[in-house]
């Protein structure tokens, strides 16, 4: 704002613009203390290692244990997408229902407009989702007694009417992809099926339903396995889960297109072997953990992602110092 529009101002005026200037000045007040902290922090722990402290960025520490920047709080914070990304806008698609705004009567007279040309003058559009009310699906089984020989024949129930089954496969589905792929809890979907179709679920009967679905995807996954294990280059690397309460290990085994994966309480040599059975590949990329070093392989070569972070680590610590 230059001096000429500032003398211009009304006192009310220069009043909002005094109260602007202080929450952004708050702002970045909290933002500086916060990063004060943080440095004070980063000097303690680089006084007691003797080094710059292992963070994602410079070693193999989870980026679930790296640190948060801090988001500052009160009138005049910056929220939304962060500086310099490209926004986007979204592009009308082709509807499904028409609403026609008509008018019927003349607004001015009250003369009806039924007969009167009308043009259409804006539109308006949005996206919403139908009503979803599961349905229930009753299959009846007959029976009939052949006329010439008397051998009755039963009609069978097509897939997804199994007499034990008591959910649909599709329903099964997504409960599957909540669970496995955004990790909602049986509590949690148990909770959203009554909140949001009034259908009415144990956490048991959701376990015996993704049980049903892992045993229908088990060719799948053996035919990744297989698929993996035919591969001249494979990449591997474990970390821990937490399973029933209990440490268990989550190996990938892996290639540029195809991932398995094996979750175990064990962390040695033996998991590797069993996976490869009497496949021998030609390259085998690791952290050169011990047990990866098992693995029966032409050749073994360090996995550079590890690499490059152990090297950013010789680089900060050079730069400490």
């Amino acid at each position: 704002m230059s001096d000429d529009e500032l003398h211009h101002l009304s006192p009310a005026q220069v009043v909002a613009v005094l109260r602007q200037l202080e929450a952004r000045l708050r702002a970045v007040e909290s933002e500086l203390a916060a990063a004060h902290a943080r440095n004070a922090e980063l000097e303690a722990e680089l006084a007691r290692r003797g080094g710059p402290p292992k963070t994602p960025r410079n070693s193999s520490t989870p980026p679930s244990k790296g640190w948060k920047r801090e988001r500052p709080s009160g009138e005049g914070a910056k929220r939304g997408p962060p500086f310099g990304h490209l926004g986007t806008s979204r592009r009308r698609a082709t509807p499904d229902w028409i609403v026609l705004c008509q008018p019927t009567h003349c607004a001015g007279c009250g003369t009806a407009l039924a007969a009167a040309p009308q043009e259409r003058v804006g539109q308006s559009q949005v996206v919403e989702l139908p009503p979803v009310q599961p349905v229930v699906l009753e299959a009846w089984r007959y029976a009939a007694i052949c006329p010439h020989c008397g051998t009755t024949t039963t009609g069978a129930y097509p897939p997804g009417f199994e007499p034990t089954r008591v959910f649909g496969p599709h329903l099964e589905a997504l409960w599957t992809y909540l669970h496995e792929q955004h990790h909602v809890s049986y509590a949690r979907l148990a909770r959203l099926g009554r909140d949001l179709w009034q259908l009415g679920i144990s956490q048991g009967g959701l376990a015996n339903a993704l049980r049903r679905v892992a045993q229908r995807l088990g060719p799948q996954a053996a035919t990744i396995r297989e698929q993996v294990r035919a591969s001249p280059d494979i990449g591997s690397d474990e970390t821990s889960a937490r399973v029933n309460g209990r440490t268990h290990w989550q190996w990938v085994f892996q290639t540029p297109t195809a991932s398995y994966h094996v979750i175990v309480p064990r962390r040695n040599g033996a998991v590797v072997q069993e996976f490869l059975g009497d496949a021998e590949p030609e390259t085998w990329v690791s952290d050169l953990w011990k047990p990866q070093l098992n693995a029966r392989a032409a050749r073994h070569q360090i996995c550079l992602a590890h690499q490059l972070r152990a090297l950013q680590y010789v680089v900060d610590r050079e730069q400490s110092t």
